[in-house]
């Protein structure tokens, strides 16, 4: 940051740390000390000494129990023996492909390890790189949509260490993206935390451009942007809402919340209110949000701006209906929600306790929420994917959970790279989300007849009875 002569008791925001430099922050001790540590936790603990005195305690934050709960609460609702399109394959896929036992791939999507695999496989983090990865990406799944055929490539790279090794990042995409151009990829889309490791793209761009005949670049922010709001427009037609009539709260106003924002104002009726809402957030920034809601979207009603380092403010909590898009995992108290609010999240790290979310649903059914990063295609996705002899021996459910919820249902940030291949009068995005591209994927989109996939939550999907409930109670009476 600039600064020398830190004291253990200096406070790390008020020595002008900000989101970025928080996530680097808690990347570079969760690979020093071996353990998930999430930027929630920084904003509880903001100094040295805090974080000290919590550790003295002989206490840590532990995300591997919510799975571990979550399992108690409900039997995982995405078995994989429900997707009838599914198929393992043992042997390596790239060697299928080199032998042409498997057919070309249309588009590449990039993704890495999930935190909790050591956990849930009892192996430590190296014996997963090097064992089953040799420190080398891997294909782990080919689909095959109606558009055409994706092969997602993980990296030899876990999610807390993302952030950590910008250039060692960079290398390992760019080995994904090598993998890419052997397979004849159009596109290459980052999913997940990877396009703001990248500066949304742009660092791995300037490395592709300097290549002959290597795929495109894309964040698949437009397709992810799309996705949210097909997925508003769900949870609203499943609770009988409207969103006019709603008291909109975004939470996170990166590139993936401004953007879904600004199409949400351009496709959508406006909402009764709207509160922006960043941790992170520079008052200057929102004020500059708030008037382009205002002048460049006509907007008529009220918009609040709400700020604070540490926690959601207790104004958050009036909105009726939240839009989550902060890489900030459970930032959202969900004891603090009013009944009668519905939540749509991004994506994961999700910014509430999913555990305690699914908790009170089932308990009151007072509160609703979704994924929003998922969409459903018209047909059907057959999924062949690799499971190494080691893994099946080891546990065949391990590594095996993608939170899909029905054989049309797929990332968005994963279908944009067959997407943007398919149809190349749609630009690609990089960078920050551009609101009249984005416009135009969501109307292709539309037009394809694609929406927001089942409400869930990673594998929770909500039954048709409970949202029924809540229907009832909170829809629209007239």
């Amino acid at each position: 940051m600039g600064v020398h002569n830190i004291s253990i008791n200096d406070n790390f925001f008020d020595l002008g740390g900000h989101s970025l430099q928080a996530i680097q922050l808690v990347s570079k001790m969760s690979v020093l000390l071996e353990h998930n540590i999430s930027v929630k936790f920084l904003l509880s603990y903001q100094s040295i000494a805090a974080i000290s005195d919590y550790f003295k305690e002989d206490y840590i934050s532990n995300p591997e129990k919510s799975l571990e709960t979550i399992n108690k609460i409900t039997k995982i609702s995405n078995q994989l023996s429900s997707f009838s399109f599914l198929k393992f394959e043992k042997r390596s896929l790239l060697t299928l492909y080199n032998t042409r036992k498997i057919q070309k791939v249309d588009a590449v999507a990039l993704g890495y390890l999930p935190n909790t695999l050591p956990h849930d496989m009892g192996l430590t983090k190296n014996e997963i790189i090097q064992k089953w990865f040799k420190n080398l990406p891997q294909i782990r799944r080919i689909f095959t949509t109606e558009l055409g055929r994706i092969c997602h490539i993980t990296l030899p790279i876990f999610a807390f260490e993302i952030y950590n090794n910008s250039e060692n990042l960079l290398d390992n995409i760019m080995a994904g993206i090598e993998i890419a151009k052997s397979l004849d990829a159009k596109v290459v889309s980052l999913t997940g935390l990877l396009p703001s490791a990248t500066d949304y793209g742009n660092d791995v761009n300037k490395r592709v451009v300097e290549k002959k005949d290597f795929p495109k670049i894309s964040t698949g922010h437009a397709t992810t942007a799309s996705s949210v709001i097909f997925a508003i427009k769900k949870i609203l037609c499943m609770s009988n809402r409207f969103i006019e009539q709603e008291k909109v709260g975004l939470l996170g106003l990166g590139s993936i919340g401004l953007t879904s924002l600004r199409l949400m104002l351009k496709v959508l009726p406006h909402p009764l209110t709207i509160t922006l809402c960043d941790v992170f957030g520079k008052y200057e920034l929102l004020e500059q949000i708030k008037k382009e809601i205002i002048d460049g979207f006509g907007f008529k009603g009220e918009v609040k701006i709400v700020i604070s380092k540490a926690q959601v403010p207790i104004d958050f909590y009036k909105t009726t209906f939240i839009i989550g898009a902060t890489n900030i995992e459970n930032v959202l108290n969900v004891d603090m929600l009013k009944p009668g609010t519905i939540i749509v999240d991004d994506s994961a790290p999700h910014c509430f306790d999913y555990v305690k979310a699914i908790q009170r649903f089932i308990k009151k059914r007072d509160i609703l929420f979704t994924e929003g990063g998922m969409i459903k295609l018209n047909k059907p996705i057959h999924e062949l994917r690799y499971m190494p002899s080691s893994i099946d021996k080891k546990n065949p459910f391990a590594m095996m959970v993608d939170y899909r919820t029905s054989d049309y249902d797929l990332m968005g940030c994963i279908f944009s790279s067959v997407f943007s291949a398919v149809f190349k009068d749609i630009d690609l995005t990089l960078g920050q989300g551009n609101i009249d591209n984005t416009i135009k994927h969501y109307k292709k989109l539309t037009k394809l007849g694609y929406e927001g996939a089942n409400l869930s939550c990673r594998d929770y999907i909500l039954p048709f009875e409970m949202i029924q409930g809540f229907r009832n109670i909170f829809g629209d009476k007239k």
